[in-house]
């Protein structure tokens, strides 16, 4: 079995522990526990992600020139869904994460979008270090054509493989984490671990900068991926 599946088996055993611990804490009841310490974390509920949506949260729209201001001075985090896939495709069981075949691919055009990602944050002088992506083929080909290198983060894998409670509490801790001094972190992942933290849906390609403070995070700015290149 190949280490990332191992893993993945493992959290998903965590995540299911975490909701039977969730259940008794609360009496067997559908009470809502205590939200997890963010700024912008809504309560995460004990149940699977049929359970009560999160509050929405507004996430602004920054001029160009004040983006750029704000993110060349390190210490956000943006988090990209991966880029344009071929909707012909779709993700099949049994699912491994190396085995691209069972999953919804980057399209020509999603190759083609992922480099310019890449491209246009390097032209505008963005500093970020190392990517981290979750394990899946289109989100891990997003971040090796538009910042080379990357690591994997189980954190970031498609929500749908755990329950909601679980996933909220896993990804406000992963954006709550301050970036080296002036780096950003880039990521890359897929639109269900953005909503479950009441974050807008967005587009392929599209992307939300967070000002994480090792507690907690504040969302500041939604950026479309054609927005990188408007940029003078």
């Amino acid at each position: 079995m190949h280490r990332y599946d191992v893993i993945r088996s493992a959290l998903i055993g965590t995540g299911a522990l975490f909701a039977a611990l969730s259940l008794i804490a609360c009496g067997g009841s559908n009470e809502t526990p205590a939200p997890v310490a963010t700024s912008t974390q809504p309560a995460a509920t004990s149940t699977p992600s049929a359970a009560v949506s999160p509050a929405a949260i507004t996430v602004p729209s920054l001029p160009g020139p004040r983006l750029v201001e704000t993110l060349r001075g390190g210490g956000h985090i943006v988090i990209f869904r991966h880029a344009l896939t071929d909707m012909s495709q779709s993700d099949r069981e049994p699912f491994t994460a190396r085995d691209c075949s069972n999953q919804r691919n980057l399209s020509a055009a999603g190759r083609e979008q992922s480099r310019m990602l890449g491209a246009e944050i390097r032209r505008l002088g963005i500093p970020y270090g190392v990517a981290v992506t979750s394990p899946y083929c289109r989100t891990r080909e997003t971040a090796g054509l538009a910042f080379g290198t990357y690591d994997i983060d189980l954190a970031l894998e498609q929500q749908l493989v755990r329950d909601a409670a679980t996933t909220a509490q896993v990804m406000s801790r992963l954006l709550s984490a301050v970036p080296p001094a002036g780096l950003n972190t880039m990521m890359v992942t897929h639109s269900t671990n953005l909503t479950v933290l009441g974050l807008p849906i967005i587009d392929e390609g599209d992307a939300i900068v967070l000002m994480p403070d090792g507690s907690g995070w504040t969302a500041v700015a939604l950026v479309k991926a054609a927005d990188w290149s408007a940029i003078p």
